[in-house]
């Protein structure tokens, strides 16, 4: 090295010949030791690049300096990258050698492997790295309910926006939202948009009392949908009216009696007896 460097300085000639990224001294060229003035090397391109139509090669001036090495080698192009499917590649402005590209899926799919794509070498030629997947975002089964059910008894998976509707059982009224839908809050885990409703018993209030008679539910507070009640009249007292009236409803929401109360009249041939019978007694001597 220092009979190398004595050399130079003695009888003129450059040093090392520049480190390209792009390309590589030829074989010939890198076992010169000595490049006087006028010396042109050649360069071969790395792999991953490619030859443009400027000649490669770089002089040793005058000066003992090289010349400026041209662009001669360019990076090869892995082309315009697909999306994997239910997805697609973002800010793909460069398909060079070394580029990266993002990749994002589609509303209700979550990424599966890296989030980006690279041009990469392979053999002697560039291509981009194995795509991610994405997969259908699912939803667990929704929870069932008391005294009631969802259309989706039959299904095992739910997938990203499918939804279920609620119904309750006769006599139950629902309470909250009929209907929820699968979704996702971080792009990755499915849950369901809220809490799936509740059905609640439709009761009736008691039925009403009446004057000179009484019901079987008297010591009831709240009568269930369909319950029923019977009423009777006093001695002496004939009913008018439906005996038993039960509770329904007409909107799935308020029970209400499905008609009103009998009453209870008077029996007048039975009153008329009475007193016939009454005012006829022998009269009684007080003592």
């Amino acid at each position: 090295m220092f009979l190398f460097v004595v050399r130079l300085f003695l009888l003129g000639g450059c040093g090392a010949t520049p480190r390209l990224k792009s390309a590589a001294l030829s074989a010939e060229d890198a076992a010169k030791n000595y490049c006087p003035p006028g010396t042109t090397v050649s360069y071969v391109c790395r792999p991953g690049y490619e030859s443009t139509e400027l000649r490669p090669v770089i002089t040793c001036l005058e000066n003992s300096t090289w010349s400026e090495a041209p662009e001669f080698c360019r990076r090869k192009s892995c082309g315009v990258p697909k999306g994997p499917e239910h997805g697609r590649a973002v800010d793909t402005t460069n398909y060079l050698y070394g580029a990266s590209v993002n990749i994002i899926c589609d509303d209700g799919f979550r990424l599966r492997g890296r989030p980006f794509i690279q041009c990469t070498l392979k053999g002697d030629q560039v291509e981009w790295s194995q795509l991610p997947t994405c997969e259908a975002i699912l939803c667990l089964p929704p929870p069932d309910i008391p005294h009631g059910s969802h259309t989706g008894q039959s299904e095992q998976e739910f997938s990203f926006g499918s939804a279920v509707t609620y119904t309750c059982d006769q006599g139950f009224s629902l309470i909250g939202d009929a209907s929820i839908h699968c979704t996702t809050k971080d792009n990755v885990n499915g849950e369901w948009s809220g809490p799936a409703p509740e059905c609640k018993a439709i009761t009736c209030s008691p039925p009403p009392n009446i004057a000179n008679g009484k019901h079987n539910g008297s010591n009831v507070e709240i009568f269930d949908c369909n319950s029923s009640v019977t009423y009777k009249c006093d001695d002496n007292f004939s009913l008018t009216g439906e005996a038993s009236i039960h509770c329904t409803t007409k909107d799935n929401i308020n029970g209400v009696w499905n008609g009103s109360a009998p009453k209870c009249k008077g029996d007048c041939l039975s009153v008329f007896i009475f007193l016939l019978f009454y005012f006829l007694q022998p009269e009684k001597t007080i003592f």
